[in-house]
């Protein structure tokens, strides 16, 4: 009897480790802030909140938690966005941890920050390229595009900050159009002078075809006019309006 009150005793004691240590574990890992489909200067605002908070504990590691939308496009260039960040800033990528997984029909992003090693207990999933049931156009990226010289080389760069999240990138758009063999890009460039689109053209064309073998009949690349960067302005006047699409093939 006197055996079975001492093993009593001891499932007691341990149940109670058991809940103070959870709970210990719980209290380690909390929610620093949330946010549902993010424009650009709110989530770099949070991103640098997020950074500032992890700095300043040093045991601390802050988890970004992207959930997934219902747009595939959006999922892949926020992504790249939020892990590029941490690589310009040049933090730790041990304490800066980017997880995603599925989420409902709007991108939704968590901000977590851990004390001790704890976790955001979620089921981790890569986001794919796959563009399911695609029957009408889907917008790949509108960026203003700037051409300049590289040690003798022309290259071109997204530079419209109002479009941070999602700047011109062939290398997603060869990904893309590789896992969505019946889908082709349109690309409409808008420039000052019909000289300027095509010195553009040019450029995208090459990259997409000798960088990322993206086969030229998939490609379709058209002037759409001056666009809005017609102004007096010397810099601004150097810009490009760009707009790809996603586009079914036409069945035959």
């Amino acid at each position: 009897m006197k055996l079975q009150k001492i093993i009593f005793a001891f499932i007691i004691l341990f149940i109670s480790f058991q809940i103070h240590f959870g709970q210990e574990r719980k209290s380690d890992l909390y929610l620093f802030d949330s946010v549902t489909e993010p424009n650009c200067e709110y989530l770099l605002n949070r991103l640098d909140s997020q950074a500032v908070e992890i700095q300043n504990n040093p045991e601390s590691v802050g988890y970004i938690v992207i959930f997934g939308g219902s747009n595939p496009v959006e999922n892949q260039f926020i992504e790249r966005f939020v892990r590029s960040h941490f690589v310009m800033k040049k933090q730790d990528k041990n304490r800066f941890i980017t997880l995603t997984t599925k989420g409902d029909e709007k991108t939704k992003i968590e901000f977590w920050i851990s004390k001790r090693g704890g976790k955001p207990l979620i089921n981790e999933i890569k986001f794919d390229y796959i563009l399911e049931n695609i029957s009408k156009p889907v917008l790949f990226v509108q960026d203003a595009v700037e051409i300049a010289d590289n040690d003798g080389k022309l290259i071109f760069f997204g530079d419209c900050a109002a479009c941070c999240l999602r700047t011109i990138n062939i290398y997603v758009l060869s990904e893309f159009l590789k896992v969505n063999p019946k889908i082709n890009a349109q690309i409409t460039i808008k420039n000052k002078s019909k000289k300027g689109a095509d010195k553009l053209a040019k450029l995208i064309l090459d990259e997409a075809e000798k960088e990322f073998q993206i086969e030229s009949n998939r490609l379709k690349i058209k002037y759409g006019g001056k666009g809005q960067w017609n102004v007096s302005d010397e810099y601004l006047n150097k810009l490009s309006d760009v707009e790809i699409w996603l586009v079914p093939q036409k069945q035959k």
